[in-house]
């Protein structure tokens, strides 16, 4: 493993959390989001950048963030998400843009029905 590589992204991901105004192009932020190796990091960083990328590149992430994120990669896919506010964030812009076709709350953990096209 490529330690200074992934403190690198570390480091980069810790900033760009804390600004406002864009520091790197769209595919810079993509790649720091891929590189990170800490999950909450990751999806921190998938919200806040979420809503300017085009769908390959929302399934290339939620691939790399793994686990019930990865189920939501999948066309037609019906994964349940534990029910909290960055997850909660996440699938309302992810609905809203059209990714996913609903979700909801539903025995105390977020339902997703991912787009069937």
């Amino acid at each position: 493993m490529n330690g200074p590589v992934f403190r690198e992204a570390y480091t980069t991901a810790q900033i760009l959390l804390k600004t406002k105004s864009p520091l790197l192009d769209k595919n810079e932020y993509i790649q720091v989001i891929l590189s990170c190796q800490e999950q909450k990091l990751k999806l921190r960083l998938f919200d806040k950048y979420l809503e300017s990328l085009d769908f390959t590149k929302i399934k290339e992430i939620l691939k790399s963030i793994g686990g019930v994120y990865k189920d939501a990669s999948y066309l037609r896919a019906r994964p349940y998400w534990e029910n909290n506010e960055l997850n909660m964030s996440i699938a309302k812009k992810l609905n809203q843009l059209g990714y996913f076709n609903s979700i909801r709350v539903e025995n105390g953990l977020i339902r997703i029905v991912v787009r069937y096209k």
